[in-house]
């Protein structure tokens, strides 16, 4: 009875502090919208693995920022390595080696929410969904043969860091996950993997603050 009435007590309080942080999570969330909104544009990279390959995926990405606490919005990645494999083929002379390139585009959805943010540190979480396409791009000699694309379905969840040098300056870092499903007779590479990546981070707004900081829109800003 004593361990039963433990074992509720637990469950009481861990679902007890769930429901808490939910609702400070919404909370917070609710007053960051209120904020006065600012466009949000970048340009990303990640690196991951395929087929024991790198791999590195390039993106854009367009929304707007509440307050530099929360941003979301939506982009376009797409498969930047050249994943090249030869196969053989049927033809009419039989079979033939042809060259192939692995294809992965996809539009994303993201939201990115900083959790801590300090005069020298910041960090926050980004997850993305996104829906795109797969396919195997091949070559007859140089000539690229049109071949079939299969949708497939993308969440990318992600937690990133930054130091910041500057007001308008600094170095960052991001680690995560890529959860790809898509028919598996389609496109026989594994795509799940880790993603990680490093970069230098300007931010343009507090540049333009800092250059020009008695213009109208730096007082917009």
């Amino acid at each position: 009875m004593k361990n039963k009435a433990l074992t509720v007590i637990c469950c009481f309080t861990l679902l007890h502090a769930f429901v808490c942080a939910q609702t400070q999570l919404t909370d917070t969330l609710r007053m960051c919208i209120k904020r006065k909104p600012s466009p949000d544009f970048s340009l990303d990279s990640r690196d991951s693995f395929i087929a024991n390959r790198h791999a590195r995926t390039y993106g854009i990405k367009i929304g707007v920022d509440f307050g530099g606490r929360l941003k979301m919005g939506g982009g376009y990645y797409q498969l930047g390595d050249e994943l090249i494999k030869f196969e053989l083929l049927p033809t009419s002379a039989g079979s033939k080696s042809i060259k192939s390139n692995l294809f992965l585009g996809y539009l994303c959805y993201y939201v990115e929410y900083v959790f801590y943010n300090t005069k020298r540190w910041k960090f926050s979480t980004t997850p993305q969904v996104g829906i795109g396409l797969t396919s195997y791009n091949y070559f007859y000699g140089n000539l690229p043969l049109k071949t079939e694309r299969y949708p497939a379905f993308i969440y990318e969840p992600c937690l990133s860091g930054e130091y910041k040098l500057t007001r308008w300056l600094g170095v960052g870092a991001s680690a995560g996950f890529r959860l790809v499903l898509k028919n598996r007779n389609s496109v026989k590479e594994n795509f799940n993997a880790p993603i990680y990546s490093f970069s230098v981070l300007i931010h343009w707004d507090k540049l333009y603050k800092v250059l020009f900081p008695n213009t109208t829109l730096a007082k917009k800003i």
